[in-house]
């Protein structure tokens, strides 16, 4: 038995599943996201519109469940995706932004990077590899910004303590 799988069989936990957002106007779309990511170890919570992308993310809050990721598409009716991206930035700037569309003009990068910050561009049809990859370094980067909100929490209330015990 190699060390991997000796490893493996001994370990008794299961690897966390991570919560993805996967928004889309195409319903093909997100049952093939839903099912390769599943496949990957993901969670998926699915939405047929920005506005109702955002909903489920307000959701997710009062339930004390973000996602990790949104991935959007660009082209929706109503809100699109740089729209939505715009908001999660705006009010959860931890989770990390994917935009996914078939509609790549250098336009709607530029302006998906400036007014999202997006993680990264995804074009369809996507390659199954890349998409991994990108979810993979996108978890990672929300996993060292909770971190870090943690941290800066902690210390913040170190430093008030601090603060008392020296006007004591």
């Amino acid at each position: 038995m190699t060390p991997q799988a000796l490893a493996e069989a001994v370990s008794d936990d299961q690897p966390e599943r991570t919560w993805v957002l996967a928004v889309d106007d195409e319903p093909s779309i997100l049952s093939c996201l839903k099912r390769e990511l599943r496949s990957e170890n993901f969670e998926v919570i699915t939405a047929g519109s920005g506005t109702e992308g955002y909903q489920r993310l307000l959701e997710c809050e009062s339930s004390g469940t973000l996602p990790a990721v949104v991935i959007s598409d660009f082209r929706m009716p109503g809100m699109d995706g740089v729209q939505l991206l715009e908001k999660v930035k705006q009010r959860w700037p931890q989770i990390q932004r994917v935009l996914l569309t078939a509609f790549a003009s250098p336009h709607v990068l530029e302006d998906a990077i400036n007014r999202c910050e997006i993680h990264r561009f995804l074009s369809k049809p996507w390659d199954r590899s890349n998409l991994r990859t990108t979810l993979m370094t996108a978890c990672a980067q929300n996993r060292l910004m909770v971190e870090n909100l943690r941290l800066t929490s902690q210390l913040e209330g170190q430093n008030h303590q601090l603060r008392q015990w020296n006007e004591d």
